[in-house]
């Protein structure tokens, strides 16, 4: 995925409005070929912008989407997700 790498490029140089639709561009040629690694590792990428932007909203309203179920609801869970409680 040439769009990918290109977008992990652009996230390393701090460049998260080039690498945002790297990604997207990225997950629909996934999606389309019905890749799921690919899939899976542009929405991985995805969620380290989301990180690496360091807000705890979604940086766009285009990667909002990742919230949007499946049936098309624009419900989306807490963020940032709960992190599981952790026993000594």
């Amino acid at each position: 995925m040439t769009a990918g790498k290109l977008g992990i490029l652009a996230q390393l140089r701090g460049d998260y409005d080039t690498a945002e639709p790297l990604y997207h561009r990225a997950l629909d040629i996934s999606e389309r070929i019905g890749d799921q690694g690919g899939t899976a590792a542009s929405y991985h990428q995805l969620g380290m912008l989301v990180q690496d932007w360091g807000t705890t909203t979604p940086p766009s309203p285009c990667t909002a989407t990742l919230w949007t179920s499946s049936s098309g609801s624009a419900t989306r869970p807490a963020w940032p997700p709960a992190m599981p409680a952790w026993t000594a």
